[in-house]
């Protein structure tokens, strides 16, 4: 009897154990599929970082100066500008 070529399962796998591990795979969903190619796109890694670092500039000012804000002299406010003041 000649053996017919693509008949059967293929080599390494037993039908009776079902689909084989690699067989399986996860139902993708939208958000799932956005959020894979989003994590891939260097201007969006770049936006997440600027976006954290101006929310941790919002919550936080004091992480980036150590000058009051609140600290200002009402006499020099109508003078040219410089840098002495």
């Amino acid at each position: 009897m000649a053996s017919q070529v693509g008949v059967g399962p293929p080599a390494g796998l037993d039908p009776a154990l079902g689909p084989s591990i690699g067989a399986i795979q996860r139902d993708a969903t939208l958000w799932g599929d956005v959020w894979k190619k989003l994590r891939r796109d260097w201007r969006f890694i770049v936006a997440g970082i600027l976006i954290v670092m101006f929310a941790l500039m919002g919550i936080g000012p004091r992480l980036f100066t150590g000058v009051n804000p609140n600290d200002c002299d009402i006499l020099n406010t109508a003078l040219k500008p410089s840098s002495h003041h």
